[in-house]
């Protein structure tokens, strides 16, 4: 069976060109095992077209943000995307959190030059751009350093490697309707790998949540965003626990789940290939049985994106509605906006367009109503 209004993107970086110190082979191999499961009309379904997988020198920064951008352009509101990010997170000379593509630039404790990384305010641009109205987002990054037990980054160095902030977090939940956020550990543990094991300890547990292993069958045939939590809440700190009595040593690792106030019922993918209808399902969003789920009201992303945008805080909100664009290069859908010295700007107005005022600096302005003023 297919569950074709699902789409993903899948970004497993792997190697770094900058420092190989950064180097992490779990991560692109954690990326490939959930294409194949995703994409298996057995397990969950995803048409073949619609999971795009970046590893290596592919998940360039250049790269990964035309991978969202190609996705939003692929997507409407009816369809589920979803989205796995295996690598470091990191802060820049700025101070502020920053994703690590493949070609980041930074010292050997992992301080980054910004231009070379994605930030947090530009994830959520990219996200915002996304016009499904079903996002969920698996971050796999965490804190470094030396262990029995890996962890992601290379277990010589000293690597502050961590996830993105609380409000980097809220801000992305703000980036449209139907977010969910899940990390792979809290931000004061480490995203786990085992030495000689081919995944991640977060990943691992994300295959088998994907294959319905050890899930509920009483959701009918599909899996649910927070059938996924509770498995890898349990799945992941059951093998901390398992690690630390082995090696005689502490482990935590804790999956976080970050939601919004207003999510509903949140179908993921197939359950083990089934045929469904999703009137039939009726995942509850308050059915998380295990580990401590954060619920973030509007006011809070608000107080976030304005921590993380500044001064672009108010063209962030009102994206799809009244913006004002200044000096930007932009693609613009929404209502009541107004653009000054925008360049290469396509206005499609329904109901008419009415220009006004001044215009200015514009290399090209392309306007088509599509229909009369009258309407």
């Amino acid at each position: 069976m297919s569950f074709t209004n699902g789409h993903a993107l899948l970004i497993g970086v792997g190697k770094f060109n900058h420092n190989q110190n950064w180097n992490v082979s779990h991560t692109k191999a954690d990326a490939q095992e959930i294409e194949k499961i995703l994409k298996d009309p057995q397990f969950c379904g995803y048409p073949a077209n619609q999971v795009h997988l970046l590893t290596e020198d592919q998940a360039s920064k250049s790269h990964i943000e035309t991978g969202f951008q190609e996705l939003a352009k692929a997507t409407t509101a009816k369809d589920t995307v979803f989205i796995y990010i295996a690598s470091h997170g990191s802060f820049g000379t700025n101070s502020k959190w920053h994703l690590m593509p493949h070609d980041a630039v930074g010292d050997d404790k992992m301080i980054l030059e910004p231009s070379s990384a994605i930030s947090e305010a530009r994830l959520a641009e990219l996200v915002q751009a996304l016009p499904a109205e079903r996002v969920i987002i698996f971050l796999n990054t965490c804190h470094s350093g030396h262990a029995a037990v890996g962890t992601l980054g290379d277990s010589n160095s000293d690597l502050a490697s961590s996830n993105p902030t609380e409000d980097g977090l809220n801000t992305l939940l703000g980036s449209g309707k139907g977010r969910i956020i899940i990390t792979a550990c809290g931000n004061d543990q480490f995203s786990l790998f085992e030495r000689g094991k081919k995944l991640t300890v977060f990943g691992k547990e994300l295959a088998r949540a994907l294959k319905g292993i050890g899930s509920s069958s009483s959701r009918g045939n599909f899996i649910g965003a927070f059938d996924i939590y509770n498995l890898l809440y349990v799945g992941i700190t059951d093998r901390a626990q398992e690690l630390s009595e082995a090696d005689d040593l502490v482990y935590e690792q804790e999956p976080e789940i970050t939601v919004q106030k207003t999510v509903g019922p949140f179908p993921v993918a197939l359950r083990r290939g089934k045929a469904g209808t999703l009137g039939r399902f009726n995942e509850n969003p308050g059915e998380i049985e295990e580990g401590s789920p954060r619920e973030i009201t509007p006011e809070e992303i608000k107080q976030s994106i304005e921590t993380v945008f500044g001064d672009g805080a108010q063209q962030f909100i009102n994206n799809g509605g009244t913006m004002n664009v200044i000096n930007g290069t932009s693609n613009i859908i929404g209502d009541n906006n107004q653009i000054i010295n925008g360049r290469n700007n396509t206005i499609v107005g329904k109901g008419g367009v009415n220009i006004g005022g001044n215009i200015s600096s514009g290399s090209s302005i392309n306007i088509n109503t599509g229909n009369s003023g009258k309407e």
